[in-house]
């Protein structure tokens, strides 16, 4: 192994914590936690819990739309310094976007639909970064809109 490759590899084995800030995942899915174990991140799990409204077609702008809602919600709910993060994914197929199952027999049909079929998988992905309690509050009865720190 060259100095170059070296030098490389002791970056990657000695990574300093991701942040020093509380990460708050707005989520409950199973994956989206292993994810953030693998990514040796610590964090509590707070799902967002109002209802999703979808405003566009386009499953790309969907999934930016609705991880935004869900981080925005739990982001909206904090006190002190943190990130919070929404994440959410959808499926399309024949330009159509494939819900949540209702019960195990919708999920047959979807699987069934999707069976040899070419499909697109899209995932949105939502940080803010909450910086102080009175960053959140309503300001002589205007409500501050807030910006994420990434959303894509």
């Amino acid at each position: 192994m060259n100095k170059h490759s070296q030098e490389n590899e002791n970056r990657r084995t000695a990574l300093p914590p991701v942040t020093s800030l509380p990460v708050i995942l707005a989520s409950a899915s199973p994956r989206r936690r292993e994810l953030l174990q693998m990514m040796g991140i610590d964090f509590i799990v707070m799902p967002a819990t109002g209802e999703e409204r979808i405003t566009d077609t386009d499953p790309a702008k969907v999934v930016v739309s609705l991880s935004r809602q869900k981080a925005l919600e739990v982001a909206m709910a904090q006190t002190s310094e943190c990130l919070v993060i929404g994440a959410d994914t959808v499926v399309a197929c024949d330009g159509q976007i494939l819900g949540k199952p209702r019960d195990e027999e919708d999920a047959v049909r979807m699987l069934m639909k999707l069976q040899g079929r070419a499909h697109s998988v899209f995932t949105g992905v939502t940080v803010f970064h909450v910086q102080r309690a009175e960053d959140m509050q309503e300001r002589n009865g205007q409500r501050k809109e807030w910006q994420p720190v990434m959303s894509l």
